[in-house]
C-alpha cells in the first residue's frame, strides 16, 4: 500500500542487521581475548602457588613470583573497557534505528492520511 515506507523500513533494517553483525564480531573476539586471559590467570595462579610452597625452600619463589607478574602485566594491556564500548555503541545505534523508523512510520502515515 505504501511501498516507499517498505523501503525505508528494509533499509533501516539492513543496516540494523549489519552493524549488529559487525559488533558481535568484535566483542566475540573481545570476550574471547579475556576467557583465555582468565583460564591462563587461574592456571598459572594455581601453578605459581604450588610452586612457591614447593620450592620455597630452594630460594626460587622470585622466580615464581615474577612470571607471575609477567602474565598479570599481560592481563592488564588487554582493553577491558572495548567490549562494553562496543556493547554500548550497537545499543544506542538500535535504539536509533527503531525509533527512526517509528517516526518514519508517523511521518508517512500522517503525510498519506492528510493527503486523503
Amino acid at each position: 500500500m505504501y511501498p516507499e515506507l517498505t523501503v525505508y523500513i528494509i533499509l533501516l533494517n539492513a543496516f540494523r542487521i549489519l552493524m549488529t553483525k559487525l559488533f558481535m564480531s568484535k566483542m566475540h573476539d573481545e570476550w574471547d581475548q579475556h576467557t583465555d586471559f582468565y583460564r591462563d590467570m587461574s592456571s598459572l595462579i594455581t601453578e605459581c602457588l604450588g610452586n612457591v610452597r614447593t620450592v620455597k625452600s630452594f630460594a626460587t619463589e622470585k622466580k615464581e613470583v615474577k612470571r607471575f607478574d609477567e602474565v598479570l602485566q599481560k592481563g592488564r594491556s588487554i582493553k577491558v573497557n572495548n567490549f562494553f564500548d562496543y556493547r554500548s555503541i550497537e545499543s544506542f545505534l538500535s535504539s536509533f534505528v527503531s525509533i527512526s523508523q517509528e517516526v518514519l512510520i508517523l511521518v508517512l502515515a500522517g503525510t498519506k492520511v492528510a493527503e486523503g
